[in-house]
């Protein structure tokens, strides 16, 4: 296996198709990239922005330009040296009339050759051996008198408002409640499918259809294209979505890695602190959220983050202990979002003999309170770190439960160590945790306790604050047996790496952000609207893009924002209840304090230091990125500084033209004069032009010292409390990386070199050479806030 050293996000859409990432090959290449890792290429919903509604898996997007253009693309990338990384979906297809397998499932039901394909419980109670398809505005009767619901003019199918649903042969007829009634499926008023849907989704989207993945005829039909790509040498890497999803992940990597052979292979998994990936699954890694969670916290100052976090405590009414919140947005989730899926679990429990009164309130505690996405049980058992994990459950759990463990003693039995008649349960709850910890997590508590924004992201939670260099030193030292990707942003980020940058230097200077809170707050909030004004003038500090911007614009994209944040919140409004009465006061605030001259000159002075401080932080965490184990991953315009939101905001257009033509007048800059190039640059950092520099003389280091970034040993360098600093090695070439925490950017001390390590290093940045032996660290930062350094 060629090892990728590095990769570049593309964001494929009908906008920017495979033939713009051909279009922009040449600008990724003089930027030092060694593979192109793009978002999903298959069939998916005609339109879709992103890819993961995939319709057809037999064939390359339509929409992105076909299989004749990723061909185009791999040609060229291969003339180039580079190779291509495609973002697989396993788990689920879009439950759409796009779809073909969905559709002929709908009309024929289970008698369709493609009912296998997915996760359907055909009798489940209440299903009457038909889909539950809950996609009305209303009910059935309501949708049939009111003429929504109506036969079309060919009589071939039957229509609600834009959506098409397939007949049954021989169900034609022109009465529609009479046609529906014949159907394998059954229309019905959305909020029904939270207590009766009868298939799998991912999380809780129900137009997006659970694969059974698991099933090796399923396996191979939706697959079948994408090994051919690798087999050919079109693709050379795969990235496996939501691996969780599926019914037994480890079998499923056994099976692709089979048919792909020595492709590189990495899984989106989050895993939480202190967990590793299961001993047997035989990929390189992760995508890399846990390195996001590590090397972002050692640029949080743990005081100063101290201090905001007991201000917004006591405004907002907030446990002092953020695990409340996330236990408690995972309760009311199982509730609210996933009953039929519960309903699921437990009728697998009944068929397993477990049953009886209080097994759904001990299967709900121990899903609360597992402190993972999932356990891996499959037919070898339990590994022996879920079984703890699952025993620490238990023993929460019990408390929840006022001590009654008379039903919960039987499911945690039956989870900790399953046996052939138990594991359909187990698996069945194994789906189920995953998304509850998703939704109550990532997609409830962070939107509610908002402390410092910096630190809520996928993989982490408020109370993951801070980490140290050693502790990073220890996550690299883990990945060396391993590949994994390293990355800093995501298609999933909560917000971009420069705006959680920013953020996290506040944590540097806490009385900034506590004398602007204290001046510009609306004092009338308290309480969840207290907590989400706090949001709203913390994102508004990490993503204040100055004077000069187009500041209508800004506003539109704050509103968006605060929209999706509120109602992911769910305190005051939700997805399933938008109050946009409620959500006004807080956009409407927005747009206000935006258009007051008096807070943008108030936004001016604090955020012209900050953007310094913050752009140091997301240098230095640039650096570590460039320096470790693993694929270093560059997300879709992160090379320079890009104050970007969450989805959809973080997919915007990049000006690749902008940005090509801009570093290649860098790189000719730095080749005349490096020192005085980066100087000139450091002095504005917060334009992000140094930024792009050092992303270019990072990748094109890893490019150039494959073997030592791909098969390199890994060394912590002690530089004391207020920098990271460590050093690869291979074959007598060796490589290091120094960045400072905190402000001052010049932190003071000097690295202790340990036997063995070179004395003189020529830094890459400036090419000057120094001493370690003898330089301060203070002095090898004297021009950028974190450099890079090759043996000289």
């Amino acid at each position: 296996m060629t090892r990728p050293v590095s990769s570049y996000r593309l964001q494929l859409s009908p906008e920017f198709t495979l033939a713009g990432a051909l279009e922009v090959l040449p600008y990724l290449d003089m930027l030092g990239v060694d593979h192109l890792y793009l978002s999903p290429i298959l069939q998916a919903r005609p339109g879709s922005a992103h890819g993961y509604d995939v319709t057809d898996p037999t064939r390359i997007s339509d929409d992105l330009g076909g299989e004749e253009a990723l061909r185009a693309l791999a040609e060229a990338a291969g003339r180039r040296g580079m190779g291509l990384i495609a973002d697989i979906v396993p788990n689920h297809m879009a439950a759409d009339e796009s779809n073909p397998w969905w559709w002929d499932v709908l009309r024929l039901g289970r008698r369709s050759p493609h009912a296998i394909a997915f996760d359907i419980e055909w009798d489940a109670p209440r299903a009457d051996g038909r889909v539950i398809l809950p996609v009305l505005g209303e009910s059935l009767e309501e949708a049939v008198s009111s003429g929504a619901l109506r036969v079309d003019e060919q009589g071939a199918l039957l229509a609600y408002h834009d959506r098409r649903f397939p007949l049954a042969p021989g169900s034609e007829g022109a009465d529609p409640a009479a046609v529906a009634a014949e159907q394998h499926y059954r229309l019905c008023f959305w909020r029904e499918g939270l207590e009766r849907l009868n298939y799998r989704r991912f999380f809780d989207v129900s137009d997006l259809v659970a694969v059974r993945a698991e099933d090796a005829e399923v396996f191979r039909r939706s697959h079948e294209l994408l090994l051919r790509l690798v087999a050919e040498g079109v693709l050379q890497g795969l990235r496996v979505d939501h691996v969780d999803g599926l019914a037994d992940p480890t079998a499923y990597l056994h099976r692709l890695r089979a048919a792909a052979g020595d492709a590189y292979i990495v899984v989106e998994k989050i895993l939480a602190p202190g967990e590793r990936l299961p001993a047997g699954w035989p990929v390189e890694g992760t995508t890399g959220y846990e390195f996001l969670a590590v090397a972002g916290g050692m640029f949080v100052d743990a005081a100063g983050a101290g201090a905001i976090a007991e201000r917004y405590v006591a405004v907002t009414g907030r446990p002092a202990d953020p695990e409340q919140t996330a236990l408690a947005g995972k309760r009311e989730m199982l509730g609210a979002l996933f009953r039929a899926d519960l309903d699921r679990v437990l009728r697998r429990g009944d068929e397993a003999g477990i049953s009886g009164a209080g097994v759904r309130a001990a299967v709900e505690a121990l899903t609360v309170h597992l402190d993972v996405y999932r356990t891996y049980a499959d037919d070898d058992g339990l590994p022996d770190g879920d079984r703890e994990r699952l025993d620490r459950a238990a023993a929460a759990a019990s408390a929840d439960l006022h001590g009654d463990t008379a039903a919960l003693e039987p499911v945690h039995a039956a989870l900790a160590g399953p046996t052939p008649a138990t594991l359909p349960f187990v698996r069945a709850w194994q789906q189920l945790s995953g998304p509850a910890a998703a939704k109550g997590v990532e997609d409830t508590a962070l939107y509610r306790d908002t402390r410092l924004v910096a630190r809520n992201e996928p993989g982490l939670d408020p109370s993951f604050m801070t980490s140290t260099p050693d502790q990073v030193h220890a996550w690299a030292l883990e990945q060396l047996a391993g590949h994994p990707m390293t990355t800093t942003s995501t298609h999933d980020t909560k917000r971009g790496e420069d705006v959680r940058s920013r953020i996290a230097a506040l944590s540097h200077a806490p009385d900034t952000w506590l004398e602007l809170w204290e001046r510009w707050r609306d004092p009338s909030l308290s309480g969840a609207d207290a907590s989400a004004d706090w949001l709203l003038l913390q994102t508004i500090v990490g993503s204040w893009p100055g004077a000069d911007a187009d500041h209508d614009a800004y506003a539109d994209r704050i509103e968006a924002y605060m929209v999706k944040a509120l109602r992911e919140a769910k305190e005051g409004t939700s997805w399933l209840d938008p109050d946009e009465r409620y959500e006004a006061r807080f956009t409407g605030r927005a747009r206000e304090l935006l258009g007051d001259g008096k807070f943008s000159a108030a936004l001016d002075e604090v955020t012209t230091a900050l953007a310094a401080a913050g752009a140091a932080v997301s240098l230095g965490q640039l650096v570590t990125k460039l320096l470790a184990p693993g694929c270093s991953d560059v997300y879709w315009g992160n090379e320079r500084a890009q104050l970007t939101l969450v989805d959809p905001d973080n997919r915007r257009p990049v000006d690749f033209a902008a940005h090509s033509a801009l570093l290649e007048c860098l790189i000719e800059r730095h080749a005349g004069d490096p020192e005085g190039t980066v100087n000139e640059l450091s002095a504005s950092i917060g334009d992000g032009r140094l930024k792009l520099l050092v992303t270019h003389l990072g990748l094109t280091l890893r490019r150039r010292r494959r073997e030592l970034f791909t098969a390199g040993s890994y060394m912590p360098l002690d530089a004391g409390p207020g920098a990271y600093a460590a050093a690869r090695e291979h074959g007598g070439r060796w490589v290091a990386g120094v960045a400072a925490l905190r402000s001052p950017r010049r932190p003071p001390g000097r690295v202790r070199l340990a036997e063995g390590v070179p004395a003189l290093w020529r830094d890459v940045l400036t090419g000057r050479v120094h001493d370690l032996r003898s330089a301060a660290i203070g002095d090898v930062l004297t021009s950028a806030p974190a450099t890079l350094l090759e043996a000289a």
